[in-house]
């Protein structure tokens, strides 16, 4: 398999496997879901992109390296988002004298 993305290999059947895994996280990482049709294009790009800034990519370059970064982290588990804090309420002393 080749590099999916920007000046990429960009084979049908990596793009779509790339899209796939992209739609497993898009609900995670907030973008949404992309057309899996094995083709490379804006769509797709603007997808990996917000997936790479997603796992604290300084510098997004839009490529999929078959061995690389954006790869194992679009293999792992799409993470849900961390539930936003409850404040807490104080607990009201029943003490007397006050």
């Amino acid at each position: 398999t080749g590099s999916v993305g920007k000046n990429g290999t960009n084979a049908p059947a990596d793009i779509k496997a790339i899209q796939k895994l992209l739609n497993k996280h898009a609900p995670v990482v907030g973008f949404d879901k992309i057309s899996e049709d094995a083709r490379f294009g804006t769509h797709t790009l603007k997808a990996i992109v917000a997936f790479q800034k997603a796992i604290g990519m300084r510098s997004p370059d839009g490529v999929v390296d078959p061995a690389g970064r954006t790869l194992k982290a679009l293999a792992s588990r799409p993470v849900a988002q961390a539930p936003k804090e409850e404040p807490v309420e104080e607990k009201k002393s029943g003490g007397a004298g006050k």
